[in-house]
């Protein structure tokens, strides 16, 4: 189900107007400590969430130099995840042909219906015992909700520090970011309440929606023949790309060193030119070992 990038704007042109219901509906619900940030948005194929690690790491940083913050304080991630599926929409001619990188596929019918992410990141008094198990234990509920661990926190905590809460929606295909400082979390706990609330009525809303006017989540696609051994190092390519865009995005705002940080740009820069024709195991590697020691 995974869309290289470019395949979407191929397909514009193209219409898929036959529609194939299948209704599926998902929720999940993850705590994250400040290292595990990174890995939960490298799993999600939304855009902009480079942007997203960069303005969490900037946050952090920001906190982390204000005067009241102590060796007892510690940033977590809550996030939780919508998604609602109405069915697939397929193309009236028989074969749509799209390439990315040197790869050729078959677009098959694309996934329609909603999907929201939010992540709310917050700072809390570490050695309150109360707090920290309520949120790991209780963060193992399926339907848990971030506000009620807020409102866990506002009850059991007398030091809070800032709240940056982060939105995606499919239906702008954007993200929105939000910071509250020490003396807003009454607000922060409201904004959140209110996006849950909306996430929850996304089910209904994606069945009474018409078709045209729901996302288009991912598209199924099916490799030509010709090109299809090539998939291995085509994922392999995008894999290294994404981590180094993570590497990238950290660095902007942690690192003082402009010349590490160009060579990683320069790197960048290179992967994202390469096609499968001029790319190779070992060069994936040689990236990967570099991105390795980059994290360490």
């Amino acid at each position: 189900m995974w869309t290289p990038r470019n395949i979407k704007q191929q397909c514009d042109n193209e219409k898929f107007d036959k529609f194939i219901g299948s209704p599926l509906y998902s929720f999940s619900s993850e705590r994250h400590r400040k290292s595990e940030v990174n890995d939960y948005l490298q799993s999600l194929e939304v855009e902009g969430k480079v942007s997203v690690l960069m303005g969490l790491a900037a946050a952090s940083a920001r906190y982390g130099h204000h005067e009241e913050t102590s060796s007892k304080q510690e940033v977590i991630s809550l996030s939780s995840s919508v998604f609602a599926r109405k069915g697939f929409l397929s193309a009236s001619k028989e074969t749509v042909l799209c390439s990315d990188k040197g790869m050729s596929f078959y677009v098959d019918s694309i996934e329609i219906g909603m999907e929201e992410i939010l992540i709310v990141s917050m700072a809390h008094k570490r050695d309150e015992r109360k707090i920290k198990d309520n949120i790991e234990v209780k963060v193992q509920v399926f339907f848990f909700t971030i506000s009620s661990k807020m409102e866990n926190i506002q009850q059991s905590s007398s030091q809070r520090g800032f709240v940056r809460i982060d939105h995606y929606s499919s239906k702008t295909g954007k993200w929105e970011e939000k910071e509250f400082n020490v003396d807003q979390y009454k607000e922060a706990l409201t904004e959140v309440q209110q996006i849950e609330e909306q996430m929850h009525g996304i089910a209904n809303i994606v069945r009474e929606t018409p078709n045209d006017e729901l996302s288009h989540l991912r598209y199924v696609l099916r490799p030509c023949v010709k090109t299809i051994n090539h998939i291995p190092l085509f994922n392999d390519l995008y894999d290294a790309i994404n981590r180094l865009e993570m590497v990238i995005a950290n660095l902007k705002v942690t690192s003082k060193d402009t010349a590490e940080f160009e060579q990683l740009e320069n790197l960048l820069c290179t992967l994202q030119s390469l096609t499968v024709e001029n790319c190779s195991r070992e060069l994936i590697a040689e990236v990967k070992r570099k991105i390795r020691n980059w994290k360490t």
